[in-house]
């Protein structure tokens, strides 16, 4: 098994990223866990303007199709956003 965090976006604090690295890793001492390089992304396409909020469920398609994990891999998605996973 391996943890991927993959953060997106920009402004994402590097010590927040350290913090989850450390503690997932002694979460799940067996497993493989790493910070992948930020992704590069117009965040703008998958806001929806009224609630001023990330349309999560399109950005994490997105994701898997850029990524395409395997089954043994999960992915911990950071970003700065306020994200919704509602219609």
């Amino acid at each position: 098994m391996k943890i991927i965090i993959q953060p997106i976006g920009k402004d994402i604090n590097n010590n927040i990223l350290n913090l989850l690295y450390d503690i997932i890793s002694m979460e799940f001492n067996i497993i493989n866990v790493t910070i992948a390089p930020i992704l590069k992304i117009d965040i703008h396409n998958y806001i929806n303007r009224q609630g001023n909020q990330l349309r999560s469920s399109d950005l994490l398609h997105w994701i898997l199709k850029i990524i395409k994990p395997t089954i043994e891999m999960k992915i911990l998605v950071i970003c700065n956003m306020d994200a919704y996973s509602g219609e």
